[in-house]
């Protein structure tokens, strides 16, 4: 397995404007990263995003015990549907969602070029991968303290990983605990299998290029994530979304450089 960093830009430009209703161009070779805070949304911006959901994700959002936990999901889960609409060219609220075998999201919809896609939230902050290069896998965490971090390492991570988190002496060193976390949860979400799902072989049929690499993400302070994806995909395209009311598709996205995956820029790692 390879892995890169890669780092979600700090400068962003507003997006150029498409006419309504047309798709926005998605690449044959890229994944565009979306980064959206669910931090603070107003009771509008909540109440627009509630309206583009489907029935089945209303009652979902009905069930939540907390009003935090519930403005995430709807904030999140409609902030999807624009994205994703997007792409196809068709209303967020008619997107058909459903999910594969292990729980992985998927867009129904027939007769269309592939769009694949997933996503994760941490607390306030969303991120979304969006491609056509095939199956992809994303993660993001919080850093914070984790009492049984030792438990899960020793379940979860191989000796390497073990003991880059805790070296020796001193506590153990949470921001390597965190990407080493988002790098199995982006992996696995990519293959769409759960945790205890089946490793991915070392490299392609027939000895070919290896079926995944991962590419770690530095996000804002406080965050780490992780990206999967197949080894066609040669670029990153960065965008920051924010729910707007009086925007054409509910959504004004500003863009950051597009970042070139050469391959000569990721390197060779033994943990995963």
């Amino acid at each position: 397995m390879s892995v890169s960093t890669v780092k979600f830009p700090t400068r962003l430009r507003p997006e150029a404007p498409r006419p309504p209703g047309e798709p926005r161009r998605l690449r044959a070779d890229e994944v565009v990263v979306w980064r959206a805070s669910l931090v603070g949304p107003g009771p509008e911006r909540v109440a627009l995003m509630h309206r583009l959901l489907s029935s089945s994700e209303a009652e979902r959002a009905a069930k939540f015990r907390f009003e935090r936990d519930r403005r995430r999901f709807v904030m999140g889960r409609g902030i999807l549907r624009t994205i994703l609409g997007r792409y196809v060219g068709r209303p967020a609220g008619e997107l058909a969602l459903g999910s594969g075998p292990h729980g992985k999201p998927r867009l129904d919809i027939e007769g269309e070029p592939p769009v694949e896609f997933n996503v994760a939230h941490s607390d306030d902050l969303a991120v979304y991968a969006v491609t056509r290069t095939g199956p992809v896998g994303i993660d993001v965490e919080r850093v914070r303290d984790v009492p049984e971090w030792a438990e899960i390492a020793s379940a979860c991570f191989t000796p390497t990983e073990q003991a880059r988190i805790h070296p020796g002496a001193g506590p153990p060193r949470r921001q390597d605990f965190f990407r080493a976390w988002t790098r199995h949860e982006a992996l696995l979400k990519g293959m769409g299998v759960g945790l205890g799902g089946a490793r991915p072989p070392a490299s392609g049929p027939d000895g070919g290029p290896e079926p995944w690499v991962i590419h770690d993400v530095h996000l804002e302070n406080g965050y780490v994530g992780a990206l999967a994806t197949g080894p066609r995909t040669r670029w990153i395209t960065w965008i920051e979304g924010e729910p707007d009311p009086d925007a054409p598709d509910f959504l004004t996205a500003r863009e950051g450089q597009r970042t070139a995956l050469e391959p000569t820029f990721a390197h060779r790692i033994d943990s995963l």
